[in-house]
């Protein structure tokens, strides 16, 4: 409905965020979850645009969205909001340790060599507790931490082939 408006355009290379032709708001959208920066007028308008199209609760100002934590302040002037996952993070891995009854280790280098598929992998059907894991280890790595995503998708690939080494 917003970029059909002609008030709003995809980005190119993340199409769930929108910006608007003005430049005024910038909103991301996941599935029926909506959040939006910008002036409050500019705000006022976007939300009485969906209220018009979707029936959806009153505004407010966002503390959480998706699992990440937003805590806004200012500094000499400048408002700024940071990004914080440490209790998802904390949630992920502590899910992961029951369902597999392991204790996650910290580590600089979040993977070892022996996750790495050589092709002589005999393949198993996909555990679903392994896709949930690394689907929320891919949210984290998208949303805050760049310096795992390696280790990351190279699981994702694994999840035909897992292994005990891949639940190290």
């Amino acid at each position: 409905h917003l970029t059909a408006s002609g008030k709003y355009v995809q980005d190119e290379i993340e199409p769930a965020l929108l910006k608007s032709r003005d430049g005024r708001v910038i909103l991301a959208c996941y599935v029926d979850d909506v959040i939006a920066s910008g002036r409050r007028s500019a705000l006022q308008e976007l939300w009485a645009y969906i209220r018009e199209k979707f029936r959806v609760g009153a505004e407010e100002q966002a503390f959480r969205f998706l699992g990440l934590e937003l805590k806004q302040g200012s500094l000499k002037g400048i408002q700024y909001t940071f990004i914080d996952m440490t209790d998802y993070t904390k949630r992920a891995v502590q899910q992961f340790e029951e369902t597999h009854n392991v204790t996650v280790p910290e580590a600089a280098t979040p993977m070892g060599e022996d996750i790495r598929a050589t092709g002589l992998e005999m393949p198993v059907v996909p555990d679903h507790d392994n896709q949930t894991a690394v689907d929320t280890l891919l949210w984290i790595a998208r949303c805050s931490r760049y310096d795992i995503y390696i280790a990351t998708i190279t699981l994702a690939g694994r999840l035909a082939t897992w292994n005990e080494a891949c639940s190290k």
